[in-house]
């Protein structure tokens, strides 16, 4: 089961992680494609993108472990 659980979670990483690039860059307003801050407009988006995925994944772990495993974390959720 963990082994299941364990290669979704690659995939669903591995699709998050091509989406947030498309979003970051189809985001961009047009007046900034062209500009040399485009790298600085794109990393900081990819960066609060990136910091939503991982508040996401957390809640989904401990979703999953309070789901399959009712004593995960001592019992406390």
């Amino acid at each position: 089961m963990s082994t299941i659980i364990g290669i979704a979670f690659l995939i669903a990483t591995a699709c998050m992680h091509h989406a947030m690039l498309m979003v970051a860059t189809s985001v961009v307003p047009e007046r900034l494609r062209h500009s040399r801050l485009l790298p600085i407009v794109v990393f900081s988006l990819l960066a609060v993108i990136h910091t939503l995925q991982i508040a996401a994944g957390a809640l989904l772990f401990i979703a999953l472990h309070h789901g399959l495993w009712t004593d995960a974390f001592g019992g406390s959720f």
